[in-house]
């Protein structure tokens, strides 16, 4: 899934690498009803209190800042408004960014 692969690449850059010493960051899935639900979870820097407003803002941050507006966008376009990106974050402690998608089985026999 591309939605994934530039939030991996966020929490690596802008999480684990300022990070002094060692980080991880993990991806997990979980069935939740008929959705499933993805986080990217990271042990770095955080993210300040006073960014998190703007997060979503398309050109904000370092690089190109469109990663994650782009994943969030697309999400609600695909799926409506109550499936962007959810964030939370502590300074010093890491983040994690969820989303849910609708489950969706597909019948090889057809």
């Amino acid at each position: 899934m591309l939605t994934v692969q530039p939030l991996v690449e966020n929490a690596v850059r802008h999480g684990v690498t300022p990070k002094e010493g060692p980080g991880t960051v993990q991806i997990s899935a979980q069935l939740r009803g008929d959705e499933i639900e993805i986080a990217i979870t990271d042990d770095g820097v955080g993210i300040q209190p006073d960014i998190m407003p703007r997060i979503f803002e398309p050109g904000f941050g370092s690089g190109r800042g469109v990663g994650l507006s782009n994943v969030h966008e697309r999400l609600k376009i695909l799926f409506g408004e109550e499936h962007g990106l959810n964030i939370e974050s502590e300074p010093g402690y890491g983040t994690i960014v969820w989303l849910r998608v609708p489950l969706m089985v597909h019948d090889d026999d057809d």
